[in-house]
Parts: structure tokens; sequence; C-alpha cells
């Protein structure tokens, strides 16, 4: 999965559906300019939705660059972590 030229990729959690990011792009312009940092972050501060029936949803900062918001897989191994435990604290498969 590319993103298209000039935008910056924000990963979430599979089950997320707010988050808050800093946008890289307005940092990057305010690297060396003298600024106070919690003035540069507030400015680059983005925050937004994502209906947990979307995967990819696109935000812009208040400055207008463009964020792709990409839902993270739910990985397969943490499924089946979480079904083993289960299984343990009932007592085994064959209980």
């Amino acid at each position: 999965m590319r993103n298209p030229p000039g935008t910056t990729a924000v990963w979430i959690a599979p089950t997320a559906t707010r988050f808050s990011c800093l946008c890289e792009p307005c940092l990057d312009l305010e690297d060396g300019n003298g600024l106070p940092v919690l003035e540069v972050v507030g400015g680059a501060n983005v925050r937004g939705t994502l209906a947990l029936d979307h995967d990819v949803g696109i935000v812009r900062c208040p400055a207008g660059h463009e964020l792709v918001v990409r839902r993270r897989p739910a990985s397969r191994r943490s499924h089946r972590s979480a079904t083993m435990r289960l299984v343990a604290i009932r007592g085994g498969l064959g209980a």
C-alpha cells in the first residue's frame, strides 16, 4: 500500500475510531525557525475519526497537508494468542 506523493501515512490500531497525530511536513517546515516547541507541536496537531468499517481515510492538517490514515490489520497471531488464553482459562481442550 503506497501513499500518493506528498502525503504522510498515519497508522491506527485495528479497533481505533479516533486518532491524534502530528503532521510531519508541518514539523519539518518549522524545524530551525526558532519557534517555541509547544507552538510548533500545537500547530501540527491533527485529530480525526475513522469508522470501523473503513480501512483508509484522508485528513488535512490546518496548513492543508494531506495525511492518509490507514487501519493496521488485526494480527492473526494475537487472535490465536487470545484463543489459546481462553482455552487455558476454561481448563484445556478436553475439559
